[in-house]
């Protein structure tokens, strides 16, 4: 697949493999669904070819090496669906794939805010008794990040399938519904992971006020910029 270039805004640029690439959120590159990206030429084809084979279910085998300096560093190989949407609907379905990206992808960093905050010391919290400054509290990785994709990656198929799978009876009652549905995975795997992460930690040295707030607000974020906002349901 290929992606605008951010010097060029005219050119495309082929999309360099990345563990990240194969996430769900990926996925409307694969298939050209955002207006910043082209599919490959051979997806194409295959998306064309869904509407005359339709006892087949088609895939898209994405593989490659990750690259680093010149170097291999990494092979990634991962497949990922392709589902048959009528025409008419095709763009449709382009617009609801991104919606529902848009609002994990912003779930994400909520989840990521809201573990920093928690983990965070304000300058007096991180002062001993002494005088001295404590050690400051690690902030994990982006592996939780991952982490949130994979866990939620069945239920993005899944959603997208049975939209795909029910002809042409879109109703909005159908595609509020599966927003509904989307929103609560996203709020269970974030509030889950968010514990998991938080609450690992030995509880002596914890500041439990801090994370109590950070998971209030980040129920509050979720609610509002993604429920709300991005999907549009209360």
């Amino acid at each position: 697949p290929y992606e605008r270039s951010k010097k060029d805004k005219e050119g495309m640029n082929a999309v360099v493999t990345k563990p990240y690439h194969f996430l769900y959120k990926n996925w409307p590159v694969m298939i050209g669904a955002r207006q910043d990206a082209k599919a490959a030429i051979v997806v194409n084809k295959a998306i064309e070819r869904l509407y005359g084979m339709e006892q087949y279910q088609l895939a898209i085998h994405a593989f490659g090496y990750e690259v680093d300096n010149m170097k291999a560093i990494a092979w990634y190989d991962e497949e990922l669906p392709l589902f048959r949407v009528p025409q008419d609907k095709l763009k449709e379905y382009k617009n609801i794939v991104n919606t529902l990206v848009e609002a994990a992808e912003k779930a994400g960093d909520a989840l990521k805010k809201a573990i920093k905050e928690a983990w965070s010391g304000e300058k007096e919290e991180n002062q001993k008794k002494d005088g001295k400054k404590a050690e400051p509290k690690i902030v994990p990785n982006d592996s939780f990040n991952t982490e949130f994709y994979k866990s939620t990656e069945k239920q993005f198929y899944s959603l997208l399938a049975k939209l795909a799978n029910s002809g042409d009876s879109w109703s909005n009652e159908l595609k509020n519904e599966l927003k509904k549905e989307w929103y609560s995975t996203l709020k269970r795997a974030a509030l889950t992971i968010f514990s998991n992460i938080v609450e690992s930690g030995d509880f002596r040295y914890e500041n439990l006020k801090k994370i109590v707030y950070a998971h209030i607000r980040l129920e509050k974020e979720l609610a509002t910029k993604i429920q709300k906002k991005v999907l549009g349901i209360v």
